[in-house]
């Protein structure tokens, strides 16, 4: 075997070498899918256009300033409201109690979404991939009232109760605080006490009592969702010490990267930060 067809034995069984390393560690990373429970979106409504009641759904996919409403990783959201009204200033001027945040730990703000009192007031949201936790803060100008809420993945045939508690009550499950003067609800499981983990899922915040109103002050969604991790490359000479240079890039990306480096040993114009003479004096010879 010459010198030549030696290089070419080589250099592809580096090749097969890599496409095998390639192909396991995919495959083993996407058998561990690195996930974390996220803020999705939150809004006190201060940052909504005001909202009329109306009996037909009125739609909301962006904010008073024109940007589009989407979740922390990009899904667009659409609130779609019936016989429920928003005011981005809304404050109640007979209710100090509404403010007065002594002796609890959140906070009553300005601005609301109000359920009327109509037949079948609600805030339907639009499908999340995934929600696993709901976190609102309403009031009330009395008792046996407040916002339930439902949920329905994309396979349901119906909508499922998730919440259905009266403002001045509290449940057995899940972190309730406050009352009708400021309640902070967080929902963190079903009625049966199950974890949420709800995916492709819409959401229905509904009146629990139709003949009353019932004002929400803000509102946060969370979910799980996937966390890409930065891999650092480090370029070396062929010496194995000298560091030639450094590139950061996400961990779906690195094994491309890796190929790329030890390619760039038989072309190491493409190694990063360096000079053009020190690229073409690392350019090894082909003969």
């Amino acid at each position: 075997m010459n010198i030549k067809n030696k290089i070419i034995t080589k250099e592809l069984l580096y090749a097969v070498m890599l496409l095998f390393i390639m192909v396991w560690t995919n495959s083993a990373w996407a058998q561990n899918v690195t996930s974390q429970e996220k803020l999705l979106y939150s809004t006190d409504f201060q940052d909504w256009v005001n909202v009329t009641s109306s009996d037909t759904e009125t739609e909301i996919n962006k904010n008073k300033n024109g940007q589009e409403l989407k979740t922390i990783d990009g899904q667009p959201l659409s609130f779609y409201l019936k016989q429920t009204s928003v005011k981005n200033d809304g404050h109640n001027t007979t209710k100090d109690k509404w403010y007065d945040d002594t002796n609890r730990d959140f906070s009553v703000s300005d601005g609301w979404m109000m359920a009327e009192k109509k037949a079948d007031p609600y805030a339907r949201i639009s499908e999340i991939k995934n929600v696993t936790k709901i976190v609102y803060i309403q009031t009330s100008t009395g008792s046996d009232r407040g916002w339930g809420l439902k949920a329905k993945s994309k396979d349901d045939a119906d909508w499922t109760i998730i919440y259905d508690t009266y403002i001045n009550k509290i449940p057995s499950i899940n972190n309730v605080k406050g009352n009708s003067n400021g309640q902070r609800v967080e929902i963190t499981q079903d009625l049966n006490g199950n974890k949420l983990n709800l995916k492709d899922v819409q959401l229905m915040f509904y009146s629990l009592n139709n003949a009353q109103n019932a004002y929400m002050q803000s509102l946060e969604i969370y979910g799980n969702v996937e966390v890409k991790e930065n891999v650092n490359i480090t370029y070396y000479d062929t010496d194995g010490t000298t560091e030639l240079g450094k590139e950061t890039v996400d961990r779906a990306n690195w094994m491309v990267k890796f190929v790329n480096s030890y390619y760039s040993r038989m072309d190491w114009r493409s190694a990063p930060h360096l000079s053009e003479a020190r690229r073409n004096r690392l350019q090894p010879s082909r003969r």
